[in-house]
């Protein structure tokens, strides 16, 4: 039966016959059974393929050798010197030992050739990866090297650039410093040269102001001359006349005429002159009527704050400088025929160059100069008068009607004027 058995495992499963294969794994002692052995004799006996494997088994049975090598093959090492001991075959035992000495020896330098070739392919392996480090780490050596090339070139670049960079700042710098010293001693020149500019403009307002002064004083004078002319002639023209009256006013007791009384209109009786003029009862201040109260005062002065009024709303606020200008000169010059008091206009000369236009015959035109403006203008012309000359200035500034309230000048608004010479 085990003859079976190692001819049936000789065999693949799948070419057994079918009743042999539930038998596959048993252990030989069980074979030893009725069931298998009946089993196994019907497949040998119908079973050509098995009974040449089994054939061919038994003849390597037979070739097997000694009878130590069958036990060996039967019960292996350590069951076959058991049964040589109790058999007391100890030649055999001896050379079972011995065999299995040589096999102890040749299976340890097996395992030690095999442990070398193992260890030896390792340490190749790690040759191999070790080599492939390297090799990386050499590539990464270069490209390092080729940065820190790369590096030391820009820094050297970088140092060249920074010295030309140093040498242009130190050149700006002492360019600078050289400017700094030009500006300096270009400033305390300008500064000496405004000094000598302002002291120059000052001597020279001084001296306009006393022109203006001496030019306003010979005005007055020209026309108290012209004045005392025409009261002469009309006096001669009185007495040829046998008593008739003048043209110019009436005739006084020594015959000579005074001038011509400025009308009354729509019943308003003149102020009363003084400094400032006292206006006639039931007549308020800054109004038309007080202006038409003013302007009838005998020898009254006439200021006028020329832009002050040609802006003021029933003035030209929309017309051109020049037409301001020569409308208001018109105005005044219609106030002195009307009234017959002194007129004197004044514009503010920092407005574009005014074109020179002809002044009617008892008009006085003037402008500011220089840093001067129009109501310093005013107020000076005001505090040369006399003490007691009769005054009526036209402004509706706060503060130029403030200074000249302080000076006890009449004062009135523009509008107020325009309402009571155009109205």
């Amino acid at each position: 039966m085990r003859a079976v058995r190692r001819a049936a495992d000789d065999l693949p499963t799948a070419e057994l016959p079918g009743p042999l294969r539930p038998f596959v794994r048993w252990h030989p002692d069980r074979l030893l059974a009725d069931r298998p052995r009946r089993v196994m004799a019907r497949a040998i006996a119908t079973d050509g393929r098995l009974r040449s494997a089994l054939l061919a088994a038994l003849d390597d049975q037979k070739d097997a050798g000694s009878p130590l090598e069958r036990l060996l093959a039967r019960h292996g090492d350590a069951r076959t010197a058991a049964l040589l001991t109790a058999w007391a075959r100890f030649d055999d035992l001896a050379v079972l030992a011995a065999d299995v000495a040589d096999r102890i020896a040749a299976e340890r330098q097996a395992a030690a050739e095999v442990a070398e070739r193992s260890a030896l392919a390792d340490a190749e392996h790690q040759v191999r990866r070790l080599s492939g480090e390297v090799a990386r780490l050499r590539e990464e050596r270069d490209a390092l090297r080729r940065r820190v090339d790369a590096a030391m070139q820009a820094s050297k670049r970088a140092e060249r650039a920074a010295g030309r960079s140093d040498t242009a700042r130190e050149e700006a710098l002492a360019r600078l410093v050289e400017l700094e010293a030009l500006l300096s001693d270009e400033r305390r020149r300008g500064k000496r040269r405004e000094v000598r500019l302002r002291d120059r403009i000052d001597a020279a307002q001084a001296r306009a102001r006393v022109d203006d002064r001496r030019a306003h004083e010979v005005a007055q004078r020209l026309e108290d001359l012209a004045e005392e002319l025409l009261a002469a002639l009309g006096g001669a023209d009185a007495g040829a006349g046998a008593g008739a009256p003048s043209a110019h006013g009436d005739e006084t007791a020594d015959g000579v005429a005074e001038p011509p009384s400025p009308r009354v209109r729509r019943g308003i009786e003149p102020a009363t002159p003084g400094r400032p003029c006292r206006l006639p009862g039931g007549v308020a201040g800054d109004t038309p009527d007080a202006v038409r109260a003013l302007l009838q005062v005998p020898r009254l002065r006439l200021v006028i704050d020329g832009y002050n009024v040609t802006k003021d709303a029933r003035g030209r606020p929309a017309a051109g400088l020049d037409d301001q200008r020569r409308w208001l000169i018109q105005l005044g010059a219609g106030v002195r025929a009307r009234f017959g008091c002194r007129v004197t206009v004044v514009f503010d000369g920092t407005d574009p160059v005014h074109v020179p236009q002809p002044t009617p015959r008892g008009v006085l035109v003037l402008y500011s100069r220089g840093d001067q403006t129009a109501d310093q203008r005013i107020v000076d012309i005001v505090a040369d008068l006399a003490a007691d000359a009769c005054v009526l200035v036209v402004t509706s500034d706060r503060d130029l009607r403030a200074s000249l309230t302080a000076l006890d000048a009449d004062v009135v608004t523009s509008g107020a004027f325009l309402v009571a010479v155009d109205g």
